[in-house]
């Protein structure tokens, strides 16, 4: 009232006027008021309840935030003025850091004050390591890493899939572009892109030619091989009559040959994705004189 005079009033209403069960609101157009509930009769049955319209400031609950996000506090409308305890005189106040924060609000009749506390909480820390090369006909399993009470969801981007998998790990051997989300118990996000190749396999062939032949006895001869799909660093290995030449590992071969002796050459591919690796050569047989 004026003058800082409280006023009153005391409202008696039958359960004719508002039946059990019914939802009643009570409202003061002049203001903020407290408001005093009685139940039952002077007889018997009779229970109270104390409401007030002066706390009308909430911040809202403690909050814990994922990292690198940022939340808006309100202090809400109606007030004459507002101060942080960052020294912010407005209505909302963004923040980005872990700490407390309060705020105080001023009208014509209340000062009121409250007061929220911000923590932040990792995200998931996800790798799935280096880019992938297989084969065709191979596969490969990607692990996004152990995360206790995470969910997984994996997505397939070349094909424009969001949910391949739902798996700590998932198995593919399609080319392509994955991603794995990983969400923790806090709500935090954590994500990680690898990308998969497929190569196609390559057959391994080798063939070997004599420096002569049908040659006069004591002539030394030179066997080469010619390989194809042997990678960047093959394996040769030469076999006189069946038998291993020891130390012959070069892509040639020379030695003084016997009538009737026979010379064939092991080839070894070292590419990731070869077929038929070691490879045989064609077998050349001599004619000395």
């Amino acid at each position: 009232g004026t003058n800082d005079n409280w006023v009153a009033a005391n409202i008696t209403l039958s359960l004719a006027q508002i039946p059990v069960g019914t939802i009643v609101s009570v409202t003061n157009t002049t203001g903020i008021f407290h408001m005093g509930l009685l139940l039952g009769s002077a007889s018997g049955g009779c229970s109270y309840g104390f409401f007030s319209d002066f706390s009308r400031l909430n911040l809202g609950p403690d909050l814990t935030l994922c990292q690198d996000s940022t939340r808006i506090l309100d202090a809400g409308t109606g007030w004459n003025s507002y101060l942080w305890n960052n020294g912010a005189t407005t209505q909302t106040l963004t923040v980005s850091t872990p700490g407390t924060y309060s705020v105080t609000v001023a009208d014509a009749n209340c000062t009121l004050s409250d007061t929220v506390i911000i923590s932040y909480t990792s995200a998931p820390v996800v790798s799935l390591g280096q880019d992938q090369t297989i084969c065709a006909g191979q596969s490969y399993t990607f692990d996004a890493g152990a995360c206790p009470a995470c969910t997984f969801r994996w997505s397939d981007l070349t094909a424009s899939q969001p949910n391949i998998g739902s798996g700590q790990t998932y198995t593919t051997g399609t080319a392509g572009t994955y991603m794995v989300t990983v969400t923790n118990a806090g709500g935090c996000i954590g994500r990680d892109t690898v990308h998969l190749f497929v190569q196609t396999t390559a057959p391994v062939s080798v063939e070997i030619t004599a420096s002569g032949n049908n040659l006069c006895a004591g002539t030394e001869v030179t066997y080469t091989a010619t390989g194809i799909n042997g990678g960047n660093s093959p394996g040769y290995s030469w076999k006189v009559n069946g038998n291993t030449v020891t130390g012959s590992t070069g892509s040639s071969y020379s030695y003084v040959p016997s009538q009737g002796d026979c010379i064939v050459c092991a080839f070894t591919s070292n590419s990731s994705c070869a077929s038929g690796s070691p490879a045989i050569s064609n077998q050349i047989c001599m004619t000395v004189n």
